[in-house]
C-alpha cells in the first residue's frame, strides 16, 4: 500500500485515489484527483486517500516506469539464458536498489511482477512462492510480498493463502509483517483464518494483526 494522504493535503500526482481506512485497509471507492490541489473530505472520520492509478496518457493507457517489461527482458544477457525468472529476479533487485519503496506512488517492481503473473500466471505463480519459502533470496522476500499486496487480488484466493501462510512462518518479522500488509491490501476475508490462527511473538506485530482482523471483520 502507498502512501496514505489525508484530506486538504496537496494531491502529489493527477490519477484516482482510493479512500482507505485509518489502518490503510480498502474500500473500493476511488475519487479523480488533480495535481495541486486538496484532497476532498473522505466520507467518514479518519479515513485517507492512496494513490492506486496516475493519469492516463493520450493513448488511454497510464503511464507507467519506464522500464523493460519482464516478458522483453528475457533477452538479456546470461540471466536470460539460464530463465525468464532468472532475469525478473535481476530487475527486480535491480528495481529496489535503485527505487526504495515509496509510500504514495508506483513502483517499478509492482510492473514487473504484474507482466510476470500476466505473461506466465502459473509458472511465475509458482516461482513467487519459492521465493517467499527458500532460504535464499531473503532479502527479497518482504519488498516482493509489498509489491504484491498493491495488485489487486493476484492469481487466486487459494494461492494467495498459501503465500500468507508460508510468509507467516517466516523467523522475519519483516516478511510477517509485509504478510500483513498484503492481507490488508488485498481486503481478502477470505485470508482471516490465516491471521487468527497465527501466533505471533511481536507485541506490535501482534497489535496490527488484530487491528487487521477487525478492519476485515468490519467489510
Amino acid at each position: 500500500m502507498g502512501k496514505t494522504y489525508r484530506p486538504g493535503q496537496k494531491v502529489p500526482v493527477s490519477g484516482q485515489a482510493e479512500i482507505v481506512g485509518n489502518r490503510g485497509g480498502r474500500t473500493g471507492e476511488e475519487r479523480t484527483v488533480v495535481r495541486g490541489e486538496p484532497f476532498p473530505p473522505t466520507p467518514k472520520p479518519g479515513q485517507g486517500y492512496v494513490i492506486v492509478d496516475r493519469t492516463p496518457n493520450q493513448s488511454g493507457r497510464p503511464y507507467l516506469p519506464s522500464t523493460a517489461t519482464w516478458s522483453s527482458a528475457g533477452a538479456r544477457g546470461d540471466a536470460a539464458a539460464a530463465s525468464p525468472f532468472a532475469v525478473l529476479e535481476l530487475d527486480l533487485r535491480s528495481a529496489f536498489e535503485s527505487e526504495p519503496l515509496e509510500d504514495g506512488l508506483g513502483h517499478r517492481a509492482e510492473t514487473l511482477l504484474g507482466n510476470a503473473l500476466e505473461a506466465s500466471r502459473e509458472n511465475a505463480a509458482a516461482w513467487i512462492r519459492s521465493l517467499i519459502s527458500e532460504s535464499k533470496n531473503r532479502d527479497l522476500a518482504a519488498p516482493v510480498l509489498k509489491c504484491l499486496g498493491r495488485l489487486r487480488s493476484p492469481v487466486s484466493e487459494a494461492w494467495r493463502r498459501d503465500l500468507i501462510r508460508v510468509a507467516l512462518a517466516d523467523a522475519d518479522a519483516e516478511v510477517r509483517d509485509a504478510a500483513v500488509q498484503a492481507v490488508e491490501n488485498w481486503g481478502d476475508i477470505g485470508l482471516l483464518p490465516e491471521l487468527e490462527t497465527h501466533a505471533e511473538g511481536r507485541p506490535w506485530l501482534q497489535r496490527y494483526i488484530k487491528d487487521v482482523i477487525r478492519d476485515l471483520r468490519e467489510r
